[in-house]
């Protein structure tokens, strides 16, 4: 994924000079060629300054500029949450925020490392959009609406080796979530490279108990689309899927809107509990023990769905 944006945001800043990379001191490699563009004018490796980065992106989005500011995501969302709320959001600053390693895509170095309540501390704030794209073509197209956008945004990123989820050329369509398949049984709402999780459940649902699934990639949380949950009734279960703690994010959107509807369904929401982790692990050990992989995920559903 972080490739993917670096290859999109490259085209972008040959095309427009006035868009300017601001980078935490990583990816140096992975932004080679736009270091050269304009003789290095459109790239500035600020060091690990993290709250100073973000309010000079903010600035220089005041003034004409399209600041755009990458680094591993705890350290640009959580370290500079006051300069993200005051200096960018308060002051409408149409800077793009983007976080790397997102969830447990940094497994190995620990909970300094973890993303898990991103997305609630950037929902509380007014007036910024939240991406969150599945895979590389949904990298490409967020970071493209997020150029057109006059207002703040932060796109959340896997990290590197994500599956391509869209295996054919794709129209997205602003504003709207995508239908991955189409199944009469089952609806996952799913955001994150961890919709591969729901592909494969989708697939062991459908081969062992003949359960169809319709899946959505819901690449966008602010604004959300809210459309594909009008007709859910039909469905036995709605189930969300997410990276993230249960508070904030996209189990809690559903939840809301199906209680203020006053929609009768079955939900099941598979996130991670309000928990630190203290083991070490690969991303796919850290999700079994959180109980957001493939094989808890059929499990519950089995269990809900009285399938034998």
């Amino acid at each position: 994924m972080s490739n993917q944006f670096s290859r999109t945001l490259y085209t972008i800043i040959k095309k427009n000079p006035k868009v300017v990379l601001l980078s935490g001191d990583i990816g140096n490699k992975l932004f080679d060629k736009i270091k050269i563009i304009n003789n290095g004018k459109n790239f500035i490796n600020c060091g690990v300054a993290e709250q100073n980065m973000v309010s000079m992106a903010a600035g220089m989005g005041l003034n004409g500029l399209k600041p755009i500011v990458y680094t591993i995501t705890p350290f640009l969302i959580y370290r500079a949450f006051e300069q993200i709320k005051i200096d960018i959001c308060y002051n409408s600053s149409p800077v793009i925020l983007v976080g790397t390693g997102s969830g447990f895509s940094y497994s190995h170095l620990g909970t300094t490392h973890h993303s898990l309540e991103d997305i609630t501390l950037i929902k509380s704030l007014p007036d910024i959009n939240i991406y969150t794209p599945c895979d590389t073509r949904e990298v490409e197209f967020c970071l493209k609406e997020a150029m057109k956008s006059k207002k703040p945004s932060y796109i959340r990123l896997g990290k590197k080796g994500e599956p391509l989820i869209h295996k054919k050329n794709i129209k997205f369509i602003a504003g709207k979530s995508t239908i991955l398949q189409k199944g009469k049984d089952l609806i996952f709402f799913v955001y994150g490279p961890i919709i591969k999780e729901a592909i494969k459940a989708a697939y062991i649902l459908k081969d062992r108990f003949n359960l169809s699934s319709t899946i959505i990639s819901c690449k966008s949380l602010e604004p959300f689309d809210f459309s594909k949950l009008n007709k859910i009734n039909r469905y036995k279960l709605v189930i969300t899927l997410e990276e993230h703690v249960n508070v904030g994010g996209l189990s809690e959107i559903i939840n809301n809107f199906l209680l203020n509807k006053k929609i009768i369904g079955k939900v099941i929401n598979f996130n991670i509990k309000k928990n630190f982790f203290h083991k070490i692990g690969s991303q796919e050990y850290l999700r079994k023990s959180a109980k957001i992989d493939t094989y808890n995920i059929v499990k519950k559903i089995k269990e809900n769905i009285n399938v034998k």
